[in-house]
């Protein structure tokens, strides 16, 4: 049974200056399917361990939302507390039992976070100028908070600094080499850095002025680290560009035991996307094309400009993919890819016998 319920209240007799107010909750709890070609051998350990359960997620969520200035202001804000329990572990199992693995429930992790969203519209009516604003922050938090096996690294696989899973740590924190143990005075394996960015802030502005439009998305991200391995090859086969001065200083880091000196700020402000459009003149296209009601022209960009200070190609790498543990791993990536666009949109309220064009 994966219970959901969601209630909500708009509250009267606001003052002028609302023309809504709305406080709402949410629960909802949900399971997680079988993984592909796994289904075998959840079915098999049933009989010697029939208390296996699958995976529960639980998240409880409570907000506000406010419409102002008769709809020229928008708020929402959002706060959550998701969890994830019943985890599948696996284990290995005693030749007697006939089987390599046992699988056993374990372990739980929780997620914390905000999010909010303000849009404006402060030029809408009779200006011949629009402007419609909306700023998005999201926040996030996880945290082990139950571990029924000892912590464990995840994607160990460079011998640089990889991910640990920990109870009482975060899900994404970044362990590796860090000097010194106050007793031996050696280095000693700890957090030096954490994938989950402090927050997340994301501007969409779109101006209208008569048959011009302008629609842009900047995206900035303030914290996170990115461990990069490919800066790590080049100083050690003496192929930095800095290799005389900083690469020299930094591989001699790195073999006193200081993995931190290639965990990057991963801190950036982007461009993610630059859209004009023009709405053509009906004037001069249905003289050509009849059977056409409306024309718009476009020339957009995507990935135009990133601003930061990670000396690698892109701040938002990801050498194991999109997966929420594991990620900003920096290993000889392909560079991100700049495109540009022309598109011609045509719009057609009907079409009528004998148009053409």
């Amino acid at each position: 049974l994966y219970p959901k319920a969601g209630v909500s209240y708009r509250i009267p007799g606001l003052p002028r200056v609302f023309d809504e107010l709305k406080l709402r909750a949410a629960y909802g709890e949900t399971g997680n399917v079988t993984l592909y070609g796994r289904a075998a051998d959840y079915n098999l350990v049933v009989g010697p361990h029939s208390n296996i359960r699958p995976e529960r997620q639980r998240e409880l969520e409570v907000g506000v939302d406010a419409m102002l200035f008769k709809d020229a202001a928008v708020v929402e804000l959002t706060g959550y507390h998701q969890s994830l329990s019943d985890m599948l572990f696996h284990r290995a199992a005693a030749p007697s039992t006939g089987f390599s693995v046992a699988f056993f429930n374990g372990g739980e992790i929780v997620n914390r976070g905000v999010e909010a969203m303000v849009k404006v519209a402060p030029f809408q009516h009779g200006t011949g100028f629009s402007w419609t604003s909306r700023t998005l922050f999201t926040l996030n938090r996880s945290l082990v908070t139950h571990l029924p096996v000892p912590a464990f690294p995840i994607s160990d696989t460079t011998g640089l600094a990889f991910f640990r899973i920990e109870e009482g740590a975060s899900t994404t924190q970044i362990v590796g080499k860090d000097c010194c143990d106050p007793v031996t005075g050696l280095s000693v394996k700890r957090k030096i850095g954490d994938t989950e960015p402090d927050f997340r802030i994301s501007f969409l502005n779109d101006f209208k002025l008569g048959p011009f439009e302008l629609a842009t998305n900047a995206e900035w991200q303030q914290g996170s680290q990115v461990i990069n391995v490919t800066r790590f090859y080049y100083d050690n086969y003496a192929n930095s560009p800095d290799h005389l001065t900083g690469g020299r200083q930094r591989i001699d880091d790195f073999d006193k035991g200081l993995a931190r000196v290639y965990v990057e700020d991963a801190t950036f402000l982007k461009v993610r996307e630059l859209k004009i459009s023009y709405d053509i003149p009906s004037s001069l296209f249905q003289r050509y094309f009849m059977a056409a009601s409306q024309a718009r022209l476009s020339v957009s960009s995507r990935n135009l400009w990133t601003f930061t200070r990670y000396s690698g190609l892109d701040p938002e790498v990801s050498n194991y993919g999109n997966q929420p543990v594991a990620r900003n791993f920096d290993i000889a990536p392909f560079p991100p890819s700049r495109s540009f666009w022309i598109s011609l949109e045509l719009g057609f309220d009907r079409f009528q016998a004998g148009a053409g064009g």
